[in-house]
């Protein structure tokens, strides 16, 4: 199986009302921001580590690892956001990482720096106040452009590969092992408050890769496609617990022209997460875990892991 481990790190404790109260984009997922509408420079810092357990074949049918074998990665990802105007975000993503496979015959690890990303995030629609518009209920819209460079070395051919894995992505806006192609995206979020406690949102992109070399060969990896819904409930102004599930999606790799059968991958995962922002100061916490159940059907050429994530993210301005 090709390689590729993508920490999943993606829940949404989201946008417009809530930025102020949220930790840092790193461990609130692809459309959350790394500061507030008040705020003008921020960072994060995220580690997460990984625990595959199996993988899903082609057919969609779920097999466990073998006996003896063990396969983990830890991943740290910085962000720094920058707020030109109250409405506009721009922010730039890079990660670093560690993968290694056990067996009972041999181990293989790789360490590596990861892709580089730069992100563009408008608040295009704020909600309505209520005393404003009792009768109208539409949710905040925020739109979300990146571009993921591939910056991480290769340091592999693809084909004879111990680690299971997708090709980078699905679902991932950055990860420490590199996709190998230049990335474009576009996203956009959906966000509803109620009662100043409750929120649901919903976010949507989709991604296409230009073709590459990156294991020594042409390759041209299929676009992809993510949906992912959260909720949340935040007892205070500073803090919150929240769900989240999301579906990613990827078409068909091409090799020299010819597309593969059966290449696409997909997988479903499922997650919790909490954060808090320590008041006075400009700290923020925030933590998440992650499962994609073991089920046939529900992925296709993708590991199937456990995650845990913990970000601390600093306002400066």
């Amino acid at each position: 199986m090709r390689s590729r481990f993508a920490p999943f790190v993606a829940a949404l404790c989201l946008l417009a009302r809530s930025a102020a109260a949220c930790p840092c984009q790193g461990s609130s997922g692809p459309a959350a921001s790394v500061t507030s509408a008040s705020e003008i420079v921020g960072a994060s810092l995220t580690e997460t580590t990984r625990f595959v357990s199996g993988a899903w074949r082609p057919n969609g049918d779920y097999g466990p690892l073998a006996p003896g074998e063990r396969q983990s990665a830890e991943d740290v990802t910085a962000i720094v956001g920058y707020r030109p105007r109250p409405p506009l975000e721009l922010s730039v993503e890079a990660a670093v990482g560690h993968e290694s496979f056990t067996s009972p015959d041999f181990h293989m690890a790789r360490t590596a720096f990861g892709d580089t990303t730069v992100r563009a995030r408008w608040d295009v629609l704020d909600e309505p106040m209520p005393f404003e518009h009792p009768l109208v209920h539409f949710p905040a819209v925020t739109l979300l452009v990146s571009l993921r460079m591939p910056t991480s070395p290769s340091g592999r051919s693809g084909d004879n590969n111990v680690f299971s894995g997708t090709t980078g992505s699905v679902g991932s806006s950055a990860t420490s092992e590199g996709l190998g192609a230049w990335e474009p995206s576009f996203g956009a979020a959906l966000v509803r408050t109620f009662d100043e406690r409750w929120q649901v949102s919903a976010y949507f992109e989709g991604a296409y890769r230009f073709a590459d070399s990156y294991i020594g060969r042409d390759r041209q990896l299929g676009p992809r496609l993510l949906a992912q819904l959260g909720a949340r409930f935040a007892p205070t102004p500073t803090t919150g617990v929240g769900l989240t599930t999301d579906y990613g999606w990827e078409g068909n790799v091409a090799y020299e022209g010819v597309t593969v059968p059966d290449s696409s991958q997909s997988i479903w995962t499922v997650g919790a997460f909490c954060y808090l922002r320590a008041q006075p100061s400009r700290l923020r916490w925030g933590a998440m875990v992650r499962y994609a159940p073991p089920v046939d059907g529900i992925g296709k050429n993708a590991s199937q892991s456990t995650s845990v994530a913990v970000s601390l993210g600093y306002v400066f301005l």
